[in-house]
């Protein structure tokens, strides 16, 4: 399964921490699965290829949300104009700090508050991105082209 969102004890969270380097960490804004709102959720990319997600409870307290197991997903899409959420990228969102995961099951929409944040984003995906590209043809990287 691509993603779950349920709520885990935080010893869990911890020894799943353990067993797994964490990569990079950072605030992101994702749409929401149902009603399509944007939320900010605090995203740890893993080195088993877990993108796991997490809304923050207070100082020091997360609650995980939600799993994105890169090694399942079809391809990414970077930029606002080569991706459509179902309600639309918030306008204040700048082009380069639009991202989709395509996962089997849905796409993930997320966006960062700058390009900057994202391209550092992209460079902790691209390894997950590159095994991708390799399996699925189809994948698109729009930053291939980028200095």
């Amino acid at each position: 399964m691509a993603a779950q969102s349920h709520q885990v004890h935080p010893e869990v969270v911890q020894r799943l921490n353990k067993a797994e380097a964490a990569l990079h960490d950072g605030v992101l804004m994702k749409q929401g699965s149902i009603l399509k709102n944007w939320k900010e959720r605090h995203f740890v990319l893993y080195s088993s290829g877990q993108l796991r997600y997490f809304k923050q409870r207070g100082h020091n307290r997360r609650v995980l949300r939600g799993s994105i197991d890169l090694h399942q997903c079809t391809g990414m899409t970077q930029g606002r104009q080569h991706t459509a959420p179902p309600n639309g990228w918030p306008p204040h969102v700048p082009d380069l700090a639009c991202l989709a995961i395509h996962a089997p099951r849905r796409t993930y929409y997320f966006y960062a508050t700058n390009r900057a944040e994202m391209d550092v984003w992209l460079a902790h995906l691209d390894p997950f991105v590159r095994r991708i590209r390799h399996a699925q043809p189809e994948y698109q990287n729009l930053n291939a082209d980028l200095p």
